[in-house]
């Protein structure tokens, strides 16, 4: 249990904040989609990962359960995703970072595309199936 509130690097987050850190910030994103599908141009706002990191449940809570989030997470956002027509996609929405985009644009890993092939294909069960693999290996050489 060790190895994962250890560093992966000098001054850098543990494996279990990083963990955390995916499921907040898919989280997000499919929150922004829900707004931007049901609003008019709504403003993405952002939020502090660095402070979200820091916070008590990123160090309290097991890992597991932001493991369980993003594959439930991710069963939503593909089924949200899988019937959106062009117009859907080219919905606007307003960010800090890069101003007024479409959800095309907006889309975790770029692009409809390939959201589509992680979210709901095999290959994105082989993804979680190997984080808990590692992750079993990292708690068992303790």
């Amino acid at each position: 249990m060790n190895q994962l509130r250890t560093p992966y690097r000098m001054n850098g987050w543990t494996i279990q904040q990083i963990i955390h850190h995916m499921a907040d910030n898919d989280m997000n994103a499919y929150l922004r989609f829900k707004r931007a599908l049901t609003e008019d141009t709504p403003t993405a706002t952002s939020y502090r990962e660095d402070l979200w990191g820091d916070l008590h449940d990123y160090f309290d809570t097991d890992i597991e359960t932001s493991i369980v989030l993003l594959e439930t997470l991710h069963k939503r956002f593909y089924k949200l995703l899988i019937k959106l027509n062009s117009d859907q996609f080219n919905r606007m929405l307003r960010t800090q970072a890069f101003g007024l985009i479409n959800l095309e644009t907006a889309q975790p890993h770029r692009g409809r595309t390939s959201w589509l092939k992680v979210v709901g294909r095999r290959e994105y069960g082989n993804v979680i199936g190997n984080l808990r693999v590692g992750i079993a290996g990292i708690i068992g050489n303790q």
